[in-house]
């Protein structure tokens, strides 16, 4: 699966067990992830950050092509920034710290929708 790993302060971690699990992982900064989101090669988008950031996940729905899913990782620990990252457009939010099974699952059941549709 092509997964694009946006975060400003990448965890190495995540991004290892991301390609464990078969993601062939491309990351980068925020700033410079609108043309990789809009060039469509992505199926999966994870956005890794500690503040729901709510113009810039807007524009990201905006670009993404149909075929790519939007999952957001929040370091932020509200139902309140949850439910805003949800509105702006992401197909789900997870907040950290984060299980990496519940993460893989979540993935798949996001890419089996995202077939279904």
């Amino acid at each position: 699966m092509r997964t694009l790993y946006i975060s400003a302060r990448p965890d190495r971690h995540l991004t290892e067990a991301l390609r464990q699990a078969g993601h062939a992982v491309h990351a980068l900064h925020p700033d410079e992830a609108n043309w990789a989101i809009a060039e469509s090669r992505h199926q999966i988008i994870v956005y890794d950050t500690e503040t729901a950031e709510l113009p810039r996940l807007r524009q990201w729905t905006r670009l993404r092509p149909p075929h790519a899913v939007l999952l957001t990782l929040l370091g932020a620990d509200s139902s309140t920034s949850v439910a805003a990252v949800l509105r702006a457009g992401a197909d789900t939010c997870l907040r950290k710290p984060l299980s990496l099974l519940e993460l893989e699952v979540r993935i798949q059941v996001l890419l089996r929708r995202a077939a279904i549709d």
